[in-house]
């Protein structure tokens, strides 16, 4: 298996682990037997162990979302808002609402012990906050409403992932991106 295969196959099998168990539900074993990887190729990748495990993932979950992100920004922000939201609730249906956000799932339960975890965590909703902000202000806004408003929408898609998996249920995701909408709508520089 290639080197690039291998880490790949284990920052996907962690990424996935991590969504439905959280840091403290995920251990290295269970990352072999998902990715079906050997212990001394983790090591050979990842020598820190777990923790830089978890940070690479979440770090590369930051970096490929806020790339979608900003490409979905480019539609415009009332079409880039229903199509995030409408993503995360397909993806808590593909997922049998199992699995939840691949970055503040592992936040959740590591952050008063891992400040590693807790810092790559702050660098991907950083970098989310950002694609949206930039992407409003492509669109006309100025960057201080837009920089407010791409964080309330993060706010309500990470508050909507957790209802949603509580109801096993995609509908807060659903008002969630109404409510998101109402902020695009009324914050939207006039024409």
């Amino acid at each position: 298996m290639a080197s690039t295969e291998t880490h790949d196959r284990l920052l996907d099998a962690t990424e996935m682990l991590l969504a439905r168990h959280g840091y403290q539900g995920t251990g290295v074993n269970a990352v072999l037997a998902a990715s079906g990887v050997r212990n001394g190729s983790l090591y050979h990748h990842f020598p820190a162990g777990k923790d830089e495990l978890v940070v690479a993932s979440i770090t590369r979950t930051g970096e490929q979302t806020a790339a979608l992100i900003a490409e979905t920004m480019k539609r415009g922000p009332e079409s880039a808002t229903r199509a995030i939201f409408n993503h995360l609730a397909s993806r808590l249906e593909d997922d049998e609402f199992d699995a939840g956000c691949r970055i503040a799932t592992p936040l959740a339960d590591a952050a008063g012990d891992v400040d590693s975890v807790r810092a790559a965590a702050a660098g991907a909703f950083a970098q989310w906050t950002d694609a949206i902000a930039d992407g409003l202000v492509e669109h006309g806004w100025a960057r201080k409403p837009a920089r407010a408003t791409a964080e309330a929408v993060i706010c309500l898609f990470e508050g909507a992932i957790l209802l949603g998996l509580a109801q096993r249920s995609r509908h807060a995701l659903v008002v969630a991106r109404d409510a998101a909408l109402v902020l695009i709508v009324a914050g939207a520089p006039e024409s």
